[in-house]
């Protein structure tokens, strides 16, 4: 599964009309749609129907969208993770 922030997430169920209106178009129960927004994740397998849908539907969404991002950690704060930082 590929992870989203959950703000991301809660705006893409939230464009495809709310929990019970993208269960619908998932093929899901609506508590797995509220699973997905708890965890800020959607399942992969459904990732093409997502992209298919939003595009017929109109709505602004990007495979990039859908693929997990890690934040990368900035140059001062790797000394955080040792005993050598600057912050204690």
């Amino acid at each position: 599964m590929s992870k989203l922030s959950v703000r991301s997430v809660n705006a893409v169920i939230d464009g495809f009309g709310g929990t019970n209106a993208m269960a619908e178009v998932c093929g899901v129960r609506a508590s797995a749609v509220s699973n997905w927004r708890r965890t800020g994740r959607f399942p992969a397998r459904l990732h093409l129907l997502l992209l298919s849908e939003a595009a017929q539907r109109g709505i602004d969404l990007t495979p990039a969208d859908l693929i997990e991002t890690k934040p990368t950690i900035p140059r001062d704060d790797r000394d955080c993770r040792s005993r050598r930082c600057p912050h204690s």
